[in-house]
């Protein structure tokens, strides 16, 4: 109350404290004047002055009242407004005067910015809305099942945006021949049937492209384009989205609801947005399908190298080897036989370990499923030791390994392992990982084979040498081999850790 009071008196914030304080000194200054002036037996008129002074005060000030808080009231509510949740209207004032002019002009405003809030949230929610329908096909696109289980799940959920209870997706085949059916939702399957396979100038989805626009439908049975199809996708209204690719119309989009003329043109827009992801989608998947069979090709060409480079050649010696000692059974120089049939039995056995090491390579890479030991151990279980080789694993507990130098620990121990298997003819291997205190990790793959000259070796390309050099350089490692004629070979590889370097 004292602070409303003094509010009131404050004549910075007060237009009637304002006037009273102007009427005021008008009336102190006439009267200071007529003193100045006046004898003093005539300064009785001083007084009657003063209270008149007075009196104009009490009248200023009540003036100003009637004109100040309307406008202290008008100016309350504006702040609440500002600063309220909730809509809240001005105090209207009638008359045609200034305050109710103001008051009256306010309260339009007010009213107009309320409702252009509320059509502005509900353009912003619709928006959200639409947002959502295309996030959603986009996630369900994203899925790397089949391409009819992709498409259905995205036509359902195209249509519930819409309001629609069916619809169909025509896409014309490669050489323009014939719309194909790639999915359906709530279509009969009889009706499926009759629309898998559409020619190219059916009435309806021919005008719909050629149109190159939504085309709505209103009565099926009753338009001519429709008339053939009214049986099979019902009685409703159709409509028909283009689908398009670089600017050419090459599908339909069919929306089958019992009233789409509510569909909005922002839902239109969106409509003609879904259906050209729909066939991003669809190239997608024939891309996905393109790699596949090119990575088929790709390993079918690998696996026939291999076959030729390894167990190919040592099945054409084994053949030469049979083929020289029929020869000399039939010309009975059987004591010479021996000879060859031990070529024969270490051919025969060479071709083995090549073949099995090709279905070790066929299998599914298990490291990131069963970690570095474990794929290891399964790698020399299933060749070293199926081949005769004696094995041993020795890999410290403590091992902390980042995911990509577990790959090239295990990429190289494994080439180790074939260079063993293929060229030094060794009966006995060993694998050692260690790890050092400043996280350098240590790979010693040893075996009891031939041996090789690693200058001539590496010189001429073989034995995965050079790759194995490269693997290890390209993450700041080292390698080094320990190889004589007769004596065995050893793989040394060191490689430190990132966040020990």
């Amino acid at each position: 109350m004292i602070h409303q009071l003094l509010t009131y008196l404050d004549p910075r914030r007060s237009l009637r404290a304002q006037i009273g304080l102007v009427s005021g000194g008008l009336t102190i200054l006439l009267v200071l004047l007529i003193t100045l002036t006046t004898e003093f037996w005539q300064q009785y008129v001083i007084w009657v002055v003063l209270g008149l002074g007075l009196v104009f005060v009490l009248v200023g000030w009540m003036a100003a009242g009637r004109i100040a808080k309307p406008l202290m009231l008008i100016a309350q509510r504006a702040n609440e407004i500002s600063s309220a949740t909730e809509p809240t209207y001005l105090p209207i004032y009638l008359g045609q005067n200034e305050v109710a002019v103001l008051s009256q002009s306010l309260a339009q405003l007010v009213t107009d910015l309320t409702e252009a809030k509320a059509e502005l949230e509900g353009r912003v929610l619709a928006h959200t809305d639409q947002l959502t329908v295309l996030y959603d096909v986009l996630a369900i696109a994203s899925d790397m099942g089949s391409l009819n289980m992709v498409l259905t799940h995205s036509l359902e959920r195209v249509l519930t945006a819409v309001s629609a209870h069916a619809g169909t997706l025509h896409l014309l085949n490669k050489n323009g021949e014939q719309f194909d059916l790639l999915a359906t939702y709530h279509i009969p399957g009889l009706s499926s049937d009759f629309l898998d396979q559409l020619p190219a100038n059916d009435p309806l989805l021919h005008a719909i492209l050629e149109a190159g626009k939504p085309t709505l439908i209103t009565n099926l049975p009753a338009d001519s384009r429709s008339s053939h199809l009214a049986g099979t996708i019902g009685h409703g209204m159709f409509l028909g989205v283009p689908m398009q690719q670089g600017g050419q119309a090459i599908g339909v989009l069919g929306i089958i609801g019992d009233d789409l003329t509510a569909i909005s043109g922002e839902e239109m827009g969106l409509l003609k947005s879904l259906a050209d992801q729909l066939v991003l989608v669809v190239e997608n998947h024939q891309l996905r399908q393109q790699a596949q069979r090119l990575a088929v090709i790709e390993e079918r060409n690998r696996l026939a190298r291999e076959l030729h480079d390894s167990v190919t050649q040592s099945l054409y010696s084994l053949t030469l080897f049979a083929g020289v000692a029929q020869r000399l059974v039939q010309t009975g120089r059987t004591q010479e036989v021996t000879g060859y049939v031990a070529e024969m039995s270490e051919a025969a056995q060479q071709a083995l370990k090549e073949m099995r090491l090709l279905v070790h390579k066929l299998r599914p890479p298990i490291l990131e499923q069963v970690g570095l030991v474990r794929a290891l151990q399964n790698r020399l279980n299933a060749v070293e030791v199926r081949a005769g080789i004696k094995t041993h694993l020795d890999v410290a507990h403590d091992l902390d390994l980042s995911p990509e130098l577990e790959e090239v620990v295990y990429q190289i121990a494994q080439e180790s392992l074939n260079n063993a298997l293929k060229h030094a003819r060794a009966t006995a291997v060993s694998v050692e990982i260690g790890q050092e205190p400043d996280g350098t990790v240590c790979l010693r793959v040893q075996d009891n084979g031939q041996g090789f000259d690693w200058k001539t070796a590496v010189s001429a390309g073989g034995l995965g040498l050079t790759s194995m050099r490269e693997r290890v350089e390209a993450v700041g490692g080292t390698i080094t081999y320990d190889s004589n004629a007769g004596q065995g070979t050893t793989i040394a590889v060191c490689l430190k850790m990132k966040d020990s370097q």
